[in-house]
């Protein structure tokens, strides 16, 4: 879902600024009206709840805001993870936590939130490099748990991730999963795809596509049992 909002720290002061943001679907996929009609709906509540907190930092309730923005943060919306990341760095409704504003911040680079990577420069900047690697480290653990827990957009983004996250672009680890995305047909995959294959010795790709292809079987056998408990609760 396109958003028409977020947030940028100017000297100790915040100001509503007009920008596109992305807050990732999960409704997709879903059969039944029934399941569709709860996603939406669950979707209005969460983006009722992201006005509210960006209207407490319109009137500088910044412990409210940090508060709201960390509960929508955790739910997968990225523009509220860009923002959480904006009142982490500058320290208000909460103290400094560099390293928790670039975890947050690299998510929603992940999400595509178009000022997400320069907000993560800027931070990497603040901290010494042996502690990038730790907060790498939790992006990719989070990422890994919402692919186990079936949520597709979360595929492409580990592919992202070793071209945009690591410090060094593995296009070996990112062409695994984007050759998973095109199996499912997500969007962007074929693209992805073939442009990490550009990059890759012929002789490499073998290896990466048998690899590929037990994470895509995985991943299947997971998702059809988790079907089928469905079913039968």
């Amino acid at each position: 879902m396109d958003r028409r909002i977020g947030l940028c720290f100017l000297a100790v002061a915040f100001l509503i600024l007009v920008g596109a943001v992305h807050t990732a679907s999960h409704a997709a996929g879903h059969s039944t009206n029934s399941k569709m009609n709860g996603a939406a709906h669950n979707h209005e509540l969460l983006d009722a709840q992201y006005d509210e907190a960006v209207d407490f930092v319109r009137q500088k309730k910044y412990d409210e805001a940090y508060a709201s923005f960390l509960a929508l943060s955790k739910h997968g919306q990225h523009d509220a993870q860009y923002n959480l990341a904006t009142l982490l760095k500058a320290g208000l409704g909460h103290p400094q936590d560099f390293q928790q504003a670039l975890y947050w911040a690299w998510l929603s680079q992940l999400g595509d939130v178009k000022k997400a990577p320069a907000l993560a420069e800027d931070l990497i900047g603040l901290m010494p490099e042996n502690a990038l690697d730790a907060i790498r480290d939790k992006v990719v653990a989070h990422l890994t748990k919402r692919v186990d827990d079936g949520d597709h957009p979360a595929i492409m983004q580990r592919g992202d991730f070793f071209l945009e996250v690591t410090a060094e672009a593995d296009y070996e680890q990112a062409y695994i999963w984007y050759a998973i995305g095109a199996a499912m047909r997500l969007d962007n995959a074929f693209q992805a795809r073939n442009a990490a294959a550009e990059e890759l010795d012929p002789e490499v790709l073998v290896d990466l596509q048998e690899e590929a292809a037990q994470i895509f079987q995985e991943l299947k056998a997971r998702e059809n049992a988790a079907e089928m408990e469905a079913r039968q609760s």
